[in-house]
């Protein structure tokens, strides 16, 4: 082999080392920036989701749990109106998580009921002014085979929900008409 081949191998490796060493720094560089990130949004949003479960002993519903339910009930048609009222006359809070984005609220019947909803609550339209904000809260009720499961609330003009009190804020919510009868 003549000399220039072997320099042209040479610098191609070189080049090519080069290459590879600029793209480890640029990958560490977009993990470092990430977890700097995630301990920023730690430190402002609360930390980490708080789940309150119960042990044994069902929950009573909080006065926020309760007003989001009936305001589900006066939307859906009068035919499940019923059903879904009697639900939630016998219904306790199993668990509670609280995610800082929103919370679930998880349900446990004390009574079976006799009759289920037949309509998708899901298309219910409730939210909550919270601390003077407007909508700070928009909330689903998710059933599950005609019976209630759980209470999603999640943020809408609301930055956070970690250190919210469900048992004691005070709140004032917002119904849209009933759905079709």
């Amino acid at each position: 082999m003549d000399g220039r081949s072997e320099i042209d191998l040479s610098s191609v490796m070189t080049s090519t080392l080069t290459l590879w060493l600029g793209v480890a720094i640029v990958l560490a560089a977009f993990v470092f920036a990430g977890v700097a990130y995630w301990q920023d949004w730690k430190v402002r949003h609360g930390g980490r989701r708080t789940k309150k479960q119960t042990d044994g002993a069902p929950l009573p519903l909080t006065p926020l749990e309760m007003a989001v339910l009936r305001a589900h009930a006066k939307q859906v048609p009068r035919r499940d109106q019923a059903a879904l009222n009697e639900q939630i006359d016998v219904i306790a809070v199993r668990s509670r998580e609280n995610t800082g984005a929103g919370f679930f609220s998880y349900f446990v019947f004390k009574v079976q009921p006799l009759h289920k909803v037949k309509t998708d609550t899901k298309k219910c339209h409730v939210t909550a002014t919270i601390n003077r904000i407007s909508d700070a809260l928009g909330f689903i009720l998710w059933m599950k085979d005609g019976y209630v499961d759980c209470l999603e609330g999640y943020t809408l003009s609301m930055e956070h929900t970690a250190d919210l009190d469900l048992a004691a804020v005070e709140f004032e919510l917002t119904s849209a008409p009933p759905l079709s009868r």
